[in-house]
């Protein structure tokens, strides 16, 4: 959410009529591309923040720019997005699936509101439990502050929509009050990523008395780092002091996996699964994996490597569909005798994608480019 900043600045450029407003749809295709969910709490921050401005955002010419901009985000990021709908919908990925089934899950991962103001310890639910899920006390107290000395008032509705959105983190809001049929926001998965937003706002905000403070006063120099370190030395101090999990780089996680991986698995106990397992690929062809193999019978052999759609195998140049083992992995039936496996990936998912965006960047290059030519005769 390193661009959110940019998005607010196109927000408050957007009740303004201001060129700025052209930050927004170069934020939101940022944060689409770094982070799904990130995205969408930003959605969930536009939808606030246009209710609360509603009169001043419902123009003729906001609702074209805007309507403008989400095209051209949605068409410029497509090489992104469009092979992972693809997978989404073909993969039976866990995080899309079982993960995404409904609102409870994301109710059980919301924080106490005494932890968020407190920036104590996280002690609720077993998602995100002893983990520190506040934007810190020293921002809140420095942006009350501001809520009541910004005489522009230029803050309160930024500040409004944060504490909106501090109150959707906490048990006094159900996200079983949203529907089941807008399923969308169920991909913010976890509560505590509206985090990221209000943590955003606030540090923009909270900048406001303390610049205040510095014209008034040069006690700031000393008392100021005595704040930050206030500010940090709770998280700091459990970084330090706990003692880390073990990295281990064998093992598979949950989430962007399909179903059918039996949890906990390693790169041993794939040796565990009925068929013969091929444990390394002889070699690679334009980047993709082969195996020479020798069948002493008609068997299913197992590759080792996760099934998704789009993948395929050529046994002995000829090309057929892999199969979708109970283990999660891929499977290739072969005959007697000995045999060439190549794996591939039907590059179509994300070609034609590419392509789209690559096209939608050469219109706005020379759209642009022309602006600017007329602008300069």
């Amino acid at each position: 959410m390193a661009f959110m900043p940019l998005l607010i600045r196109g927000c408050n450029a957007l009740l303004t009529g201001d060129k700025d407003r052209k930050l927004i749809p170069l934020s939101c295709t940022l944060i689409l591309l770094s982070n799904i969910p990130s995205f969408i709490v930003v959605l969930i921050f536009f939808f606030i923040f246009s209710l609360i401005n509603i009169k001043k955002i419902i123009t003729r010419e906001n609702i074209v720019f805007l309507a403008k901009s989400a095209l051209v985000s949605l068409i410029i990021s497509s090489f992104y997005w469009l092979p992972l709908l693809y997978h989404m919908h073909y993969s039976d990925i866990f995080a899309f699936t079982k993960m995404q089934k409904s609102y409870e899950f994301i109710n059980q991962t919301r924080v106490n509101i005494l932890h968020v103001l407190f920036a104590t310890k996280n002690t609720s639910g077993t998602i995100g439990y002893s983990l520190f899920l506040s934007p810190g006390i020293l921002l809140i107290a420095l942006c009350l502050i501001a809520l009541f000395t910004d005489k522009e008032r230029t803050s309160r509705s930024m500040l409004l929509i944060a504490g909106i959105l501090i109150l959707m983190l906490c048990p006094v809001f159900s996200w079983n009050w949203i529907p089941e049929k807008i399923s969308l926001l169920q991909l913010i998965q976890f509560s505590w990523r509206l985090l990221s937003c209000i943590t955003a706002i606030l540090s923009l905000y909270a900048v406001l008395p303390v610049l205040q403070w510095m014209n008034k006063s040069k006690n700031w120099l000393i008392i100021l780092p005595m704040l930050i370190a206030l500010q940090i030395i709770f998280p700091i101090h459990g970084a330090i002091f706990s003692t880390p999990p073990e990295y281990s780089s064998n093992i598979l996680y949950r989430d962007y996996v399909n179903n059918n991986i039996k949890f906990p698995i390693t790169h041993e106990s794939l040796n565990e699964a009925v068929s013969f397992v091929i444990e390394k690929p002889n070699g690679f062809k334009n980047g993709y994996p082969y195996f020479n193999v020798e069948a002493e019978k008609s068997t299913t052999l197992t590759l080792p490597y996760i099934m998704y759609s789009g993948y395929y195998l050529m046994i002995d140049n000829k090309k057929t569909q892999p199969i979708y083992l109970d283990s999660g992995f891929i499977g290739a039936n072969v005959e007697k005798g000995m045999h060439t496996i190549t794996l591939g990936y039907d590059k179509n998912i994300y070609i034609i994608p590419g392509l789209i965006s690559l096209a939608m960047l050469l219109i706005i290059i020379i759209s642009e480019s022309r602006l600017y030519i007329r602008r300069h005769r």
